[in-house]
């Protein structure tokens, strides 16, 4: 074997193993799943635009925001639902009250339905949260029905925060 030939022979070795390394790492790497994880999605209280932030020991929440340079951005929640009650496949981001001091229940901006903290993609033929109007409504109801006696929990599955 020739000088030339010995070190055409040692990089394409070379090329090969990268190659094999990079298609492992593509194959085998982190999923979109962990990748969001990793980088939650948060949301900016002052401007409402979004964006993924990763997390270090020490940070503080609210995290420094790019929209606004300052500390004014919290983890977003999300609304699976449209207007008309049907599951979105593409959750809609949602600041939530309870991160900014905000009394009451959170109602997403777009669909306007009930945000369940921390829900998760629900399953087909699932009841939808009720629209701010009908949750009202509903607990309206419930305080007429009790004669005023007790008082229906304006706020269920708020966790505190």
């Amino acid at each position: 074997m020739t000088g030339i030939g010995r070190y055409a022979g040692v990089l394409l070795f070379v090329v090969a193993v990268l190659f094999a390394f990079v298609s492992f790492m593509h194959s085998f790497g982190k999923s979109d799943a962990q990748s969001f994880s990793d980088a939650p999605l948060f949301i900016d209280s002052v401007t409402g635009q979004t964006f993924h932030y990763q997390l270090h020991i020490g940070d503080m929440i609210p995290v420094l925001s790019p929209f606004t340079g300052k500390n004014t951005a919290y983890p977003a929640d999300f609304s699976w639902w449209s207007k008309d009650g049907t599951i979105l496949q593409t959750p809609e981001p949602v600041l939530m009250n309870s991160w900014i001091g905000k009394p009451g229940p959170t109602f997403a901006p777009i669909s306007g339905r009930l945000v369940i903290p921390g829900e998760r993609m629900p399953a087909p033929g699932s009841k939808p949260p009720p629209t701010k109007e009908e949750y009202y409504a509903e607990l309206a109801q419930q305080n007429a029905d009790t004669d005023g006696d007790a008082q229906v929990d304006p706020m269920p599955d708020q966790g505190g925060r």
